[in-house]
C-alpha cells in the first residue's frame, strides 16, 4: 500500500496525496478555502513530513529526547488536518472521500449541503488554526535544528519511508513449521509427566483430578497445556480451553465454557451464578477435560472451580499459572499434584534456536565461525522458549550468508538477567528489543491488537480486515499476521487441518508493552472500569472500552468521541455510548450483553457514519439496524452475531461490501445485488427458532448465481434448530470454499 497509516507517522503520506489532488482541481473551493491556501498547507506539511521521516527511530524511542514530543505534535496535526478534510471536503452525498484511502472524484468534492452551509464561517477559522499549527511546528523544527537524514526521492518528489519500513518478504517460510513445530521443542518430557499425574487411561482413578502447571513467564506452560488439550481432549465427552487474564470478565469466561462444552442455549441472560449452575448441570455425570490458562489469583480459581462437579467419571482439569500460591490453591495445597515446568535444557535450546533460524532439524546450517556467539545468545535467552523464539526471529538470514556483525550486535544488546534469573523482568527486556527491531508497518499492526482485552482469542481473518479498514495495509498485503507470529509477538491458538493459524492471543507482557506504546503515541486509548482515567488524552484516535460485567461504568467525559476512528466496546448494553457521536468512525466492534428485560439494541444510528468500513456486532438480544444503509458506501465488512429485527432493504446497493455475516432469518433475496461480495456466512440464532430457514435455503441457490465474486460460503446450523438442514444442498459454481 502506498503511504499507509502508521503509529509514528500517522496519516501524513495519504493526507499529502489528498491535498495535491485538491490543489490540482479546477472546481470552485467552498467559502473559507482557496487553492492558494491548500497549496501553502500542503507545502508546510511536506516540509514537516521530510523532517519527520528523517528523525532516527532510536532517538524517537528516547522519552527525554526533544524530537519525540515534536513528532507527536506533527502526527496529531496530520490527523486533525485529515479530520478537517473529512468534515468539510466530502464527496457528493457526504461520502467522505478520505475514508477509503483514495481521493474522491474531483468533480464531486465540493458539494455543499445546507447543513454544511452553517459550518462555512467555522471552516475559515479551523483552516487558519491548522495553518498556525503548521507554522509553529516549522519554527520549532528550526529552533531545535531537526535536520532530516538523506532521503530517497520518488518520481513525484516525495521522500521515501524506506528507512522506516524495510521490505517484508510476503512469501515467507510456512508458518506451521515455526508456530506448530519449532515451538513444540521440549514438550515431550513434560507431556509424559503430565499424563502420569493426570492418570490418563487409568480407569481406576475415577475422581476429578486438578493439576496446576507452574513456571516462570515464557517457559512454555501454555504450549504444553495446549498440546495436551489437542492430543487428549477428543477422548472426553466435554472439553474447554479458557484464558482468565489479570482482570477477568467472569460472565464472558463462563459463557465461553458453556459454549465449548456445547451446553443448551438457555443461559443467554444468566448472571455468573446462573452460568455456574448451568455448567454444573451439563457436566453432571459426564467425563470432561478443562484447561484454565493464565490464572493470577486464588480467589478467581475459587469462583471458577465451583462450576466443575466432582464425580467418578475420570474428569481432569489443568490450570496454568506463574504464581506459586495460586498453583498451591489449585492443587489443594498438596505439592505432589503440582507440576513445575522447568526451562529447556541446553540441547533443546540449541535445537529450537537453530530450527527457527535455519529451518532445519540440525545445526548444519550454522557457519562454524558463528558457534561462539550462538552459545552466548542461547545462554542469555535463559533457556526459555519464548525468549529463544523472539531472539531467533531477529537473526533469520536475509541472505545466504548472514552477517556476523549483526549476530554480535544482537548478542551484545541482550540483557544478561535471563541467564541467571529467568523472570518476567528479563523477558520484558527481550520483548522490548524485538519490538524495537520491527519495521513501522509491523509495529502499527501489532499495536492495533491492543484494541482487544487481555485473554481474548483474536480471529486472524477479523484482525486483517480491521487492518485494511484502518488503511494500515492493503488487501494484497498478506503475511503480516504470520510475520508477527514468527517473531513471537502473538501466539497461535486455533489451526485448521492444513496447519494454518486461524486465531491468536497475546502474552500479557507483550500486551503491557502494546498498551504503553499506544498510550505514548496516542494510538489507542484503553478505558477499563477498574483502572484510573487520570492522564488520558482528550483526543482519542482509537478507543477500546472494556467494561466487562460492570453495569454502571461510563466513558470519561474528557475524551472527545468525534475524532475516534476505531471503537471497540465490550460490556453491558446500558453502558454503550451514543454511536452516532463518533462521526469519523471507520471500524466499529461491539460485544454487548443485556439483561432479559432489554428487548433489543438500537443500532439505527450507524446510517449516519458514512466513513464506516468495518462493523462487527455480537449481542444476546435483537439488533435493530437502519431501514436503509446505502449511505455506508465504503462499508466492506458487516458481521452480525445475534438476532436481527430486519435486514436493511437496500443492503444490495452496498457496492463495496465484500464480507457479510448474518443470522439465517435474514431475507437472502435482498443479497443478490452484492456483486463484489466475497464471503457469505449465514448462521442460526442461538436462542430463537428460525421459521424461514427452509425458504431461505430455496432462494439461496438463485442468489448465489448472481454473486460472481463469491469465494466462500458458510452455513451454520445449531443442534437446537428445529429445521433439519443436514440434507439440504445448494448448487453453485465458482466457489472455492463451502462449509
Amino acid at each position: 500500500m502506498e503511504d499507509p497509516i502508521t503509529a509514528s507517522l500517522g496519516p501524513m503520506g495519504r493526507l499529502l496525496r489528498r491535498l495535491r489532488s485538491l490543489e490540482a482541481s479546477e472546481h470552485p473551493m467552498p467559502e473559507g478555502l482557496s487553492a492558494n491556501g491548500i497549496r501553502l498547507l500542503k507545502e508546510g506539511l511536506e516540509g514537516l513530513y521530510d523532517h519527520l521521516k528523517g528523525l532516527p527511530e532510536a532517538d524517537l524511542d528516547n522519552p527525554s529526547f526533544t524530537p519525540k514530543w515534536w513528532t507527536k505534535e506533527v502526527r496529531e496535526l496530520a490527523y486533525d488536518t485529515e479530520d478537517f478534510c473529512d468534515e468539510v471536503i466530502q464527496s457528493g452525498g457526504g461520502g467522505g472521500g478520505g475514508s477509503s484511502g483514495r481521493s474522491a472524484p474531483v468533480s464531486a468534492i465540493f458539494g455543499v449541503t445546507s447543513k454544511r452551509k452553517q459550518r462555512l464561517p467555522q471552516i475559515a477559522q479551523d483552516f487558519s488554526l491548522l495553518m498556525s499549527r503548521v507554522n509553529d511546528a516549522r519554527e520549532r523544527c528550526k529552533i531545535f535544528q531537526f535536520a532530516p537524514q538523506t532521503a530517497i526521492k520518488s518520481d513525484h518528489g516525495q521522500a521515501s519511508t524506506s528507512s522506516h519500513t524495510p521490505g517484508l518478504s510476503i512469501d515467507m517460510p510456512a508458518l506451521t513449521a515455526i508456530a506448530a513445530g519449532h515451538s513444540l521443542v521440549g514438550v515431550e518430557e513434560p507431556r509424559k509427566k503430565l499424563v502420569n499425574l493426570l492418570a490418563f487411561g487409568d480407569n481406576q482413578q475415577k475422581q476429578l483430578k486438578v493439576i496446576p502447571i507452574f513456571g516462570s513467564a515464557g517457559v512454555g506452560k501454555t504450549t504444553v497445556a495446549r498440546t495436551m488439550y489437542h492430543q487428549y481432549g477428543g477422548e472426553f465427552q466435554c472439553r474447554a480451553f479458557v484464558r482468565v487474564s489479570r482482570n477477568p470478565d467472569m460472565r464472558r469466561l463462563l459463557t465461553s465454557i458453556l459454549s465449548q462444552i456445547k451446553a443448551p442455549g438457555a443461559h443467554t441472560f444468566s448472571d455468573a451464578q446462573d452460568l455456574i449452575d448451568c455448567i454444573i448441570k451439563h457436566l453432571h455425570q459426564k467425563r470432561y477435560f478443562i484447561v484454565v490458562d493464565d490464572l493470577w489469583t486464588a480467589s478467581v480459581w475459587d469462583i471458577i472451580s465451583r462450576a466443575f462437579p466432582y464425580g467418578d467419571c475420570c474428569s481432569r482439569i489443568l490450570t496454568i499459572t506463574q504464581i506459586e500460591d495460586v498453583a498451591l490453591a489449585c492443587s489443594g495445597y498438596e505439592s505432589e499434584y503440582r507440576f513445575n515446568l522447568e526451562p529447556l535444557n541446553n540441547d533443546e535450546s540449541r535445537k529450537l534456536f537453530f530450527d527457527t533460524v535455519f529451518g532445519s532439524e540440525c545445526e548444519g546450517g550454522c557457519p562454524k565461525e558463528f558457534e561462539v556467539v550462538v552459545d552466548r545468545i542461547i545462554r542469555k535467552c535463559g533457556r526459555l522458549p519464548l525468549s529463544t523464539l523472539n531472539i531467533a526471529s531477529l537473526l533469520l538470514p536475509s541472505k545466504p550468508n548472514p552477517a556476523f556483525q549483526q549476530w554480535e550486535k544482537v548478542e551484545s544488546s541482550l540483557p544478561s538477567t535471563l541467564r541467571t534469573n529467568p523472570t518476567s523482568n528479563g523477558m520484558k527486556d527481550v520483548i522490548i528489543l524485538v519490538y524495537d527491531k520491527l519495521p513501522l508497518h509491523l509495529k502499527t499492526c501489532l499495536l492495533y491488537v491492543g484494541m482487544y482485552p487481555e485473554g481474548y482469542t483474536i480471529s486472524k481473518d477479523d484482525l486483517e480486515k480491521q487492518w485494511v479498514a484502518e488503511s494500515f495495509v492493503s488487501d494484497a498485503e498478506h503475511g503480516y499476521f504470520n510475520e508477527l507470529l514468527r517473531r513471537g509477538m502473538i501466539q497461535p491458538v486455533d489451526t485448521n487441518y492444513h496447519g494454518e493459524v486461524l486465531s491468536c492471543t497475546v502474552n500479557h507482557m507483550v500486551l503491557d508493552l502494546i498498551r504503553h506504546k499506544s498510550m505514548e503515541d496516542n494510538f489507542i486509548i484503553t478505558v477499563n472500569y477498574l483502572e484510573s482515567t487520570i492522564g488520558l488524552p482528550d483526543k482519542a484516535r482509537r478507543l477500546s472500552i472494556q467494561f466487562g460485567g460492570a453495569k454502571s461504568a461510563k466513558i470519561p467525559e474528557i475524551i472527545r468521541m468525534s475524532q475516534v476512528r476505531s471503537l471497540f466496546f465490550c460490556g453491558f448494553s446500558g453502558c454503550v455510548p451514543s454511536i452516532p457521536d463518533y462521526g469519523l468512525l471507520r471500524v466499529l466492534i461491539l460485544h454487548i450483553w443485556a439483561d432479559q428485560d432489554k428487548m433489543s439494541f438500537d443500532l439505527t444510528g450507524i446510517g449516519e457514519l458514512c466513513r464506516l468500513r468495518y462493523v462487527q456486532v455480537e449481542c444476546n438480544i435483537t439488533v435493530n439496524l437502519p431501514d436503509k444503509i446505502q449511505g455506508l458506501r465504503y462499508l466492506e465488512t458487516l458481521q452480525i452475531d445475534g438476532r436481527l429485527s430486519a435486514v436493511p432493504s437496500d443492503i444490495g446497493d452496498l457496492e463495496k461490501l465484500r464480507h457479510l455475516r448474518l443470522p439465517n432469518q435474514a431475507n437472502v433475496r435482498d443479497l443478490g445485488g452484492l456483486v463484489n461480495l466475497q464471503d457469505l456466512h449465514l448462521t442460526c440464532s442461538t436462542i430463537h427458532p428460525v421459521d424461514n430457514l427452509e425458504d431461505n435455503m430455496k432462494y439461496l441457490g438463485t442468489v448465489l448465481e448472481k454473486l460472481n465474486n463469491l469465494k466462500s460460503l458458510t452455513l451454520t446450523s445449531l443442534r437446537s434448530s428445529p429445521v433439519n438442514t443436514s440434507r439440504m444442498s445448494i448448487s453453485c459454481h465458482g466457489l472455492s470454499s463451502v462449509s
